[in-house]
């Protein structure tokens, strides 16, 4: 069975997107990273979509959701996955965060209590153990040449994190992704969730009292491992994947999600 797609109002009144559809407990909630959409979680629908039910969001500003939020923080993006699992009256989730996704998904944890079952995260969560500063993360991110200079700096950004092993083909999909969104929403975004830095992320995970596994990419910011444990995380990294490995190698990646849920529901 197709998706049925919906739409629900953010605290901020904006638009918030997303499909759903199959059958089980309990229900998956998929959220995508910067640039992105829920369509990257397409490999997944219907691998899981059979024993679960899935939920799949754009976030504020990204994919077929309202672009009228003007501040983009962690805690505005979390908002809107509380607000959709609140319209579906959802009972028992597990919520599946790729790269900023890993993050907004660990702030909407805090919000559904007993309504949480787990937490995995998907290319995300490498500030745990880094000493970073806010100069050096912004660099390694491109961001002051897209501030200067979208177009190419976020081309290059995205070659970066698609890595050698992705196809071409992935890498322009991706490209054209990123390039479409409005540069000021595009930057905006990445400024605004770094305001948090690493003291909400690592505050929101200690706060977690359920499962948490992460399923890493090998080329693109290696996780430190020994950071991960210590939150009590189970990582697997897929060798031979960049950033976006659901998209890469979806077959692999997906054994390694089932993997992942049916530990959180033994």
């Amino acid at each position: 069975m197709p998706p049925t797609v919906g739409t629900t109002r953010a605290q901020d009144g904006v638009e918030i997107a997303f499909d759903h559809g199959g059958i089980g407990d309990p229900t998956l909630v998929f959220v995508h990273g910067w640039a992105g959409n829920r369509h990257h979680w397409d490999q997944q629908w219907d691998t899981f979509s059979t024993a679960h039910r899935v939920v799949r969001i754009d976030l504020a500003s990204h994919g077929e959701s309202g672009t009228e939020r003007q501040q983009w923080t962690t805690k505005s993006f979390a908002a809107d996955v509380v607000a959709v699992i609140d319209t579906l009256a959802l009972q028992r989730v597990i919520l599946i965060g790729h790269s900023l996704g890993g993050s907004v998904v660990v702030a909407a944890a805090t919000a559904l209590g007993d309504r949480l079952v787990s937490v995995i995260g998907v290319d995300t969560w490498s500030a745990l153990g880094s000493s970073a500063s806010p100069e050096d993360t912004e660099s390694s991110i491109l961001l002051p040449e897209m501030r200067t200079d979208y177009r190419t700096g976020a081309a290059r950004f995205v070659k970066l994190m698609c890595g050698p092993t992705a196809s071409p083909a992935l890498v322009e999909q991706i490209t054209s992704e990123v390039i479409a969104i409005p540069p000021h929403i595009a930057v905006g975004v990445l400024e605004g969730v770094s305001q948090g830095g690493r003291s909400e992320l690592t505050d929101g995970l200690r706060s977690l009292a359920v499962p948490v596994s992460a399923i890493s990419s090998e080329t693109f910011r290696p996780k430190d491992n020994t950071a991960l444990a210590s939150f009590g995380i189970t990582n697997v990294t897929m060798r031979g994947t960049g950033h976006y490995l659901m998209l890469e190698r979806p077959d692999e990646f997906n054994a390694e999600l089932a993997l992942a849920i049916a530990r959180a529901t033994i």
